[in-house]
């Protein structure tokens, strides 16, 4: 079962590393990575078990903290190729 959870990941960040190439060929690294984070912070409030209209303020610091970290390996994978 750990072989199949393993191949499914591999595959999904291949897929992800595809896609991301993809974008940035067709736009502004910038425009792309904003989108990227802001959209991803949306849906990590709109998902979690938060409740999204009473969303504390360390949670969303926490949110934002995790949207950070997005931001600074897109850099350096930027940075890298």
């Amino acid at each position: 079962m750990y072989i199949l959870f393993t191949l499914l990941s591999a595959i999904c960040l291949a897929c992800y590393d595809v896609f991301k190439k993809v974008s940035l060929k067709k736009s502004s690294v910038y425009e792309v990575l904003f989108f990227y984070c802001l959209f991803g912070f949306l849906f990590s409030l709109i998902f979690s078990n938060i409740n999204f209209f009473n969303v504390g303020f360390i949670d969303v610091l926490f949110f934002f903290l995790k949207s950070c970290i997005l931001v600074v390996n897109w850099m350096l994978v930027l940075i890298a190729t």
